[in-house]
């Protein structure tokens, strides 16, 4: 019989480790190892840490083996553990990179770090109090940190932010040993084979299948720390789907329409022969705020655009609102129906739109359609009217989209 070598019993050590760490997890968090479960798992030093990617063979766990045996402690390999079903759940694996893959990793850090306790992190893990007068709030979404994180490459960054500018250039600069995202998105896994056999749909309800199998083995005492809105994300994801948002457009807008009482000389009152009568005139009056925050694309903007004549043409009034951090440009919708040409470009805040609509509460508006990706702050200021979020490219929970109904564009 071969003697194994010291190579083969190192690589032994670290498969128990992960492992060991697995049935803690199952022990204490048993929906993150029921989805470990459905995840292949590769050992070496083909990453530098760990890592999560998909190819169409299914999903992979990544592992260097150096990392897990040498710089992790139990606790702390079962939090890396977690940390990386978390990018997993969270469907942080289907994003390609953008164009800013360093910002966009540490959002997808931000993310889930958040809910990795009770397990310890290691250290140098990017955490909120990382960027101290960023003002990173809890529970936000993976865009909502990148948006937040963008403001360190503005040319006053160093002045605005003095220590979350120097944070972000230490972590930049330092051979820091962080989570590797470079492997997310279908063309950058490894060991992907091109072959065709599933699409990134097919990968993507086959996770929520996974997802869904994990939830029907946890009882509701078993979710130890996992904060409610977190959970919610988490079902969210084999939620049923979404209602036709064509459909709740128009219902929006007939639930906006407001009624007046005129007289007339076409009936005569019942009530005073000889009199014009009245009828009731049904007045919509509807304010149509579209993101030009640079996210929106042609096709997006078309489809949606389509549907806002179709309610122009049933004798409603819209003013549009053209807004990114701020308004750009508001106009009444006439008879030129030709998809506008967008201003704008800059962040996105809603609150400039809801000011606008209290300040013109009286010219009988009934309700507001904001288009947007939701990738913006949580607004502060109370809108009179109703509002409907139309929401395209989520990624994520739009909680903050407050107040108001939400539905996806799809």
């Amino acid at each position: 019989m071969a003697k194994k070598t010291t190579s083969d019993n190192n690589q032994q050590k670290v498969r128990d480790a992960i492992s060991k760490a697995g049935v803690e997890l199952l022990r204490k968090e048993p929906f993150f190892a029921h989805i470990l479960a459905n995840v292949s798992r590769s050992f070496g030093d083909d990453v530098e840490t760990m890592a999560v990617s998909y190819t169409d063979k299914g999903f992979f766990l990544w592992v260097n083996d150096d990392f897990a045996l040498k710089k992790l402690n139990d606790k702390e390999r079962i939090a890396v553990l977690k940390h990386e079903m978390l990018h997993l759940v969270l469907k942080h694996v289907f994003r390609g990179p953008g164009s800013d893959p360093e910002l966009e990793n540490l959002a997808a850090d931000l993310v889930v770090n958040q809910y990795v306790a009770p397990w310890p992190l290691p250290d140098g893990a990017i955490l909120l109090s990382t960027f101290p007068d960023l003002n990173l709030l809890p529970d936000q979404t993976m865009e909502w940190y990148l948006y937040k994180l963008k403001k360190l490459r503005n040319n006053d960054a160093q002045e605005q932010f003095p220590e979350s500018y120097h944070a972000l250039e230490s972590i930049i600069q330092s051979n820091n040993q962080r989570g590797q995202h470079n492997l997310w998105g279908s063309h950058n896994s490894k060991n992907n084979s091109n072959s065709g056999d599933l699409s990134d749909a097919a990968i993507e309800a086959t996770l929520k299948n996974i997802v869904a199998q994990a939830l029907t083995k946890v009882k509701s005492d078993q979710w130890g720390t996992i904060p409610s809105s977190l959970r919610r994300t988490i079902e969210s994801i084999v939620a049923p789907a979404k209602l036709p948002w064509k459909k709740l457009l128009r219902i929006f807008c007939q639930s906006c329409g407001k009624t007046k009482i005129v007289n007339t000389r076409n009936k005569e009152s019942i009530r005073f022969p000889g009199n014009p009568g009245i009828r009731i005139k049904r007045l919509q009056h509807i304010a149509v705020a579209i993101d030009t925050s640079g996210s929106i694309d042609e096709v997006i903007l078309n489809k949606f655009w389509n549907e806002i004549i179709g309610i122009y043409k049933t004798g409603a009034k819209v003013t549009i609102i053209e807004c990114d951090a701020q308004i750009q440009k508001t106009w009444e919708l006439k008879n030129s129906m030709e998809t506008p040409k967008l201003q704008g470009g800059g962040g996105t805040n809603f609150d400039p739109v809801f000011e606008w609509l209290n300040e013109n509460r009286h010219s009988g508006l009934g309700g507001c359609i904001y288009l947007t990706d939701g990738v913006a702050p949580k607004p502060t200021i109370k809108p009179f009217c109703k509002i409907l979020w139309v929401v395209y490219r989520s990624k994520s929970d739009n909680e903050h989209l407050v107040p108001g109904r939400v539905i996806e564009l799809d």
